[in-house]
């Protein structure tokens, strides 16, 4: 089944199948790490020590700070953490607001086991959201719906279709960051067949209807158990 990413008690949260799971640099931020995104060594290092088992880790491009004020893109691993791994993570940070944090996250995830996700949602869209359109994302996210045309022997249009329709954003370059890692698995899954690509017939009969193609789309799979 295909992760779907919820906002809960604002905290971006997949849910696969029953375990959900929450973003390593979202928990860093929340911990208060000057940088985010070295929760990860602490992640590795409990991993190591046989501490934090059956970690989900996905690849991504990341900036890596090689000194003060200069990057360079790499591929590193997220990774998404179950309750009782963000719980363990929490635990050694030993950083000032854990105790704030770690009652965040169980009420997060008790809120998931009470079947309390809200319906989900297009991420708004600020003057001050970090959008894919504004980065290097856009050319990388790009090049793989291209890869996805031209694979599947479709038009560009029928795979940003399928984008919008699933992530219900009003265009591809309007997709907000915390969305990018679920969008480019989804459009990965299409390209090497491990998911079917939406058909594109609801949105063109929706259109001669007069409707907003997105009213008319259908539901992701598993969207509609909660």
């Amino acid at each position: 089944m295909t992760a779907i990413i919820k906002r809960i008690n604002d905290w971006s949260v997949t849910v696969d199948g029953d375990e959900p799971t929450i973003l390593d640099e979202e928990l860093g931020k929340r911990l208060g790490f000057a940088r985010p995104a070295k929760i990860r060594d602490l992640i590795k290092r409990l991993v190591r020590a046989g501490k934090l088992n059956d970690v989900r880790f996905v690849p991504t491009v990341g900036r890596i700070e090689i000194r003060p004020g200069v990057h360079r893109e790499q591929v590193v691993n997220e990774h998404w953490l179950t309750e009782r791994q963000a719980l363990k993570v929490i635990a050694k940070s030993e950083t000032a607001i854990a105790d704030q944090i770690l009652d965040e996250v169980i009420g997060v995830f008790m809120a998931v086991r009470r079947g309390q996700l809200a319906a989900p949602q297009q991420v708004p869209v600020l003057s001050t959201s970090p959008l894919l359109g504004d980065s290097q994302l856009r050319t990388e996210f790009a090049a793989r719906c291209t890869t996805a045309a031209t694979k599947l022997g479709v038009g560009i249009h029928r795979i940003h279709g399928a984008v919008r329709q699933q992530l219900r954003v009003v265009g591809i370059y309007q997709l907000p960051v915390v969305l990018y890692t679920y969008a480019r698995e989804l459009v990965d899954a299409w390209t090497a067949r491990r998911l079917p690509l939406p058909a594109a017939s609801r949105r063109r009969g929706a259109a001669r209807a007069g409707s907003s193609p997105a009213t008319q789309m259908s539901l992701p799979p598993g969207q509609g158990r909660r």
